[in-house]
């Protein structure tokens, strides 16, 4: 048991005397087998751990047996990794044969037969160790992964997770993400998950993570904060996830009820080194609803009990607005200009009440797409709380259209009146077409204009690009460690997408929408 080659029936029993079924035998074999010197005839390779979360250096084990599967002793094996030589060219060899090619003076077999070297994989890679022997009396010895007798063990590493972020059931569109109806809902439900560097969820369990709660009271004075004891740490699950439910306060139902800040911190050592390293900087005032992915964050959740509205109008001559909920208005970022050079461009607005619920209805909002004569155009708000619009209009490949959104008064006649109120949203729309198929883009390479990789598209001024796993990719970068190698779809968006400012540049070798295109990568995103 303390081997790991039983693990009895249950976490306090054992079955010496109980049937036995085929994979049972072979577990208890194959563990018995871990601690021994047995091994195949011929080279073997084994390392003492093939998988974990983020890099890791185990033993590489390389053994040599003869047919009756005894030990060799100073035998000399090859052994290397594909971190180290790269891959393989098209003759199946190494780039560089001597890296991979076998002699007698390699690293030689011990007593026991075995020869143990240190491995190391990076976090998120996988790195494959090959071990082979040559022929004493051959001219050249050079290694082709098709035909030369070898062994391998790949070494896998899944991305470690580096922080954690937190999620609510709080609609999204509601005040500060965090505003909740005091008389509608009585509890909410956090989520707090582990994730890599880039935001990825990461599935790794029996992460310990700590919760702390602490509940303001308002509309009393002095304002009543309390701070709870929060639960038993919690374990994260299979999926790398905790979740945590907190009540709100009891609705009266009828009187108007007290106003709650809950501040709710989670925090974990998530990167293993037994220590939580982000100090916690985030307003608790319920300005934002949750901070952003560290060890430690911290989610506000506001109750209330003030009546659902999109706007008030205080009893003024200007009637002047002050906004509860939110309007966001909406459009596409590109739209496909016709043969006949125009465009059809769709606007719209959403609006919300304080709690993310669809408001606003009999609204007018003013949609204004382009320019000139007829730009313009008054819709009013629907009961699902949106209002559309579409224009057709003259458009240039690659230039922009501008739009935008308001909010306008009715005065009691029912006219509009005074300056409209600007709503945030989509400002501008691209009139694109899709690129020539059996075509490419000459020279060194050509920026990116803008990157969808939500979509798997990119555009240069009014080229649209789609590009699929069905695609090439290469790495063309000069100066750069992986100048050369062929790249997965998500290492060419990581590539090109901007970093904090602009997209890389791509030369199209060669496109076909529905068939095989090569892009090669000539500068990365900045």
């Amino acid at each position: 048991w303390e081997l790991g080659v039983a693990s009895g029936i249950s976490a306090t029993s054992y079955g010496p005397g109980a049937l036995i079924i085929r994979s049972a035998m072979a577990e208890f074999m194959a563990g018995v087998l871990d601690h021994s010197n047995a091994r195949p005839a011929g080279v073997s390779i084994q390392a003492s751990k093939t998988w974990d979360f983020g890099g890791f250096a185990p033993t590489i084990a390389v053994s040599y047996r003869d047919d009756m599967f005894k030990p060799m002793v100073d035998v000399s094996v090859k052994t290397f990794d594909s971190d180290t030589v790269g891959a393989f060219n098209e003759d199946g060899g190494c780039t560089d044969a001597s890296e991979c090619a076998w002699t007698d003076d390699e690293s030689l077999t011990d007593a026991s037969g075995n020869i143990f070297e240190p491995g190391d994989v990076q976090n998120g890679k996988m790195n494959t160790y090959y071990a082979w022997m040559g022929d004493a009396d051959a001219d050249e010895n050079d290694f082709d992964i098709d035909t030369s007798p070898h062994a391998t063990v790949t070494l896998s590493s899944t991305t470690d997770a580096t922080d954690l972020k937190v999620t609510t059931d709080i609609s999204e569109n509601s005040t500060n993400k965090n505003t909740v109806d005091i008389d509608a809902t009585s509890s909410v439900t956090l989520t707090a998950q582990l994730v890599d560097g880039d935001g990825e969820p990461v599935a790794k369990s029996d992460v310990e993570v700590n919760i702390r709660v602490q509940q303001t009271t308002t509309g009393v004075t002095p304002p009543t904060v309390t701070l709870y004891p929060g639960p038993a740490p919690m374990k994260t699950d299979d999926d790398g996830r905790v979740t945590y439910t907190t009540s709100g306060p009891k609705s009266t139902e009828g009187a108007v009820d007290k106003d709650r800040l809950d501040v709710i911190t989670f925090s974990a050592s998530v990167d293993d080194d037994d220590t939580n390293d982000d100090a916690v900087t985030d307003t608790l005032n319920g300005t934002a609803a949750v901070g952003g992915n560290d060890e430690t964050v911290v989610a506000t959740i506001f109750w209330t009990d003030s009546n659902p509205t999109l706007v008030t109008i205080p009893e003024v001559t200007d009637q002047t607005r002050q906004a509860q909920g939110s309007g966001k208005g909406s459009t596409d970022p590109y739209a496909f200009l016709s043969g006949q050079d125009k465009v059809t461009i769709r606007a719209s607005v959403s609006f919300y009440d304080q709690y993310g619920n669809p408001a606003g209805k009999g609204e007018n909002v003013q949609i204004t797409i382009g320019s000139g004569t007829g730009s313009s155009d008054t819709r009013t708000v629907s009961s699902s709380g949106m209002a559309r619009w579409s224009r057709t209009l003259d458009g240039t490949l690659g230039t922009a259209v501008t739009v935008g959104y308001a909010l306008r008064n009715e005065a009691d006649d029912g006219a509009l009146t005074g300056a409209p109120t600007s709503i945030p949203g989509g400002d501008s729309v691209v009139p694109v077409r899709h690129a020539d198929d059996d075509s490419s883009v000459p020279g060194t390479g050509t920026a990116i204009t803008e990157l969808y990789d939500k979509e798997d598209r990119f555009r240069i001024t009014g080229a649209l690009y789609s590009y699929d796993d069905g695609d090439d990719f290469f790495n063309n970068i000069d100066g750069n460690d992986g100048q050369g190698d062929r790249l997965t779809l998500d290492e060419f968006e990581e590539l090109i997408k901007p970093v904090t400012g602009t997209a890389g540049s791509v030369q199209v070798v060669f496109y076909d929408d529905d068939g095989r295109s090569i892009f090669r990568v000539t500068t990365a995103g900045s």
